[in-house]
């Protein structure tokens, strides 16, 4: 389901986690700021209301704790409802979060359904009224066209079956010449794009999608064994729609390569 504007604040001094996590709540349809500490954080919430905050337990200088009690002791602050994001579930920590006045908690790594169900929780509580919404749920995906571009056909075999079992129609190709040329003859609705391959990589092939007018609006999820800050910072700066590091669940990447065809989709229609 896509939610218009409610607008979400996620603190973490991981970079990466900021990425995906906010990515996952964009295409969710939710506008959502970053903060990489508690004290950036806290300067934010000063300067714009925000409907719900996400908050790292351990971080470095100011850790989720104190900024959560820093929240909570301050009243113009106190009424926005915090998730509190953590590694190690300890029953003495989450105990400790709830008694300061969390609304709720999240194990990472964060299943992106569990993700978009607590949010969506938190928000009800507040009793907002409801917004336009387009459910995934509700989109016909059949016949759906995917291109799957990875070096490794096993990889393609694999996912193209889960993909066509829920009624993607899947294309393929094994390099990023083979992708270029295949989206230059056949009409397509979303690309995966595995970011290490020999010759052209993922994300040349992705820079090159986004300089190209016939496919700059196409949505592209990137998948990778390589998950360093670094290269999902490149991948959403080169216009990645999502960033998917293996070993994934199907069910996951099913749910935001459903969201993102909604969305492009829902963009469209309301560009006319």
């Amino acid at each position: 389901m896509l939610h218009a504007a409610y607008s979400l604040l996620v603190v973490d001094d991981e970079e990466a986690n900021r990425l995906l996590i906010s990515r996952r709540l964009e295409q969710a349809g939710y506008v959502v700021t970053t903060a990489e500490n508690g004290r950036q954080a806290l300067d934010m919430m000063r300067f714009e209301r925000f409907d719900l905050v996400l908050l790292d337990l351990y971080m470095p200088e100011m850790d989720g704790l104190a900024t959560l009690d820093a929240i909570k002791s301050d009243p113009k602050l106190s009424d926005v409802p915090v998730i509190m994001l953590t590694a190690a579930k300890t029953r003495e920590m989450v105990a400790h979060s709830l008694s300061l006045g969390a609304a709720d908690y999240l194990i990472k790594p964060i299943n992106p359904i569990d993700l978009k169900q607590r949010v969506r929780a938190c928000l009800d509580k507040l009793g907002l009224p409801p917004e336009p919404t387009l459910r995934v749920d509700d989109t016909d995906l059949s016949g759906t066209r995917v291109l799957l571009v990875d070096d490794d056909t096993v990889n393609i075999e694999v996912l193209g079956h889960h993909l066509n079992q829920i009624g993607f129609q899947v294309l393929s190709a094994t390099s990023g010449q083979a992708a270029l040329q295949l989206l230059g003859q056949t009409p397509v609705d979303a690309i995966l794009l595995d970011v290490n391959m020999p010759g052209m990589g993922g994300l040349e092939v992705l820079r090159t999608i986004r300089a190209s007018e016939q496919l700059r609006e196409l949505p592209v999820l990137m998948i990778s064994a390589d998950g360093n800050a670094e290269t999902v910072s490149r991948s959403y700066e080169l216009g990645a729609d999502d960033y998917l590091v293996k070993p994934y669940h199907a069910s996951d990447l099913s749910v935001r390569l459903a969201a993102a065809v909604a969305l492009k989709r829902a963009k469209d229609a309301a560009a006319g």
